[in-house]
């Protein structure tokens, strides 16, 4: 799963209908890994098919079973820098729109319902500090740049 983030702050999201449900999800770009591939190339190859953004950076920020008492499903949670944007290569299947939020437009559609999604919301628990937290090199919020952002986690 990619957490993309926007050189403004803004954080790259998809809306997407998942049949199981027939509803619409908002969510981080991601997708499975297929033998032979890393979880990093994973990253970079769903967040250009789903979004047709590019990222220069991507830093690892932890990994999680969603359903450990069911499957065996791990989910690698990366931070993006997104810079260039080209068209989407999406499946025949998928139908997805890209939205872009503040960190706390993500919060507040978390509380209000509009995320969920559990992935999303558990990979939002692990990087939410990253965009809040007063750092000591840089605070890192919407409207700091997410070089700042990625120079003062490495650097805590």
């Amino acid at each position: 799963m990619i957490i993309p983030v926007l050189e403004d702050g803004r954080i790259v999201l998809i809306l997407q209908t998942r049949y199981i449900d027939q509803r619409q999800s908002l969510e981080f770009p991601c997708g499975g890994k297929k033998e032979g591939q890393s979880p990093l190339d994973v990253a970079k190859i769903e967040l250009y098919q789903e979004t047709g953004w590019i990222a220069d950076d991507f830093m690892k920020i932890g990994s999680f079973q969603a359903l450990n008492g069911l499957v065996d499903d791990e989910c690698h949670v990366f931070l993006a820098k997104v810079v260039e944007q080209k068209e989407q290569q999406l499946e025949d299947t998928e139908d997805i729109e890209v939205l872009y939020r503040r960190p706390d437009e993500i919060d507040e559609m978390i509380k209000k319902n509009d995320i969920w999604d559990g992935q999303t919301m558990a990979a939002w628990s692990m990087a939410r500090h990253i965009f809040f937290e007063e750092k000591p090199v840089a605070k890192a919020t919407a409207l700091g740049t997410l070089q700042n952002i990625f120079d003062d986690f490495i650097g805590s």
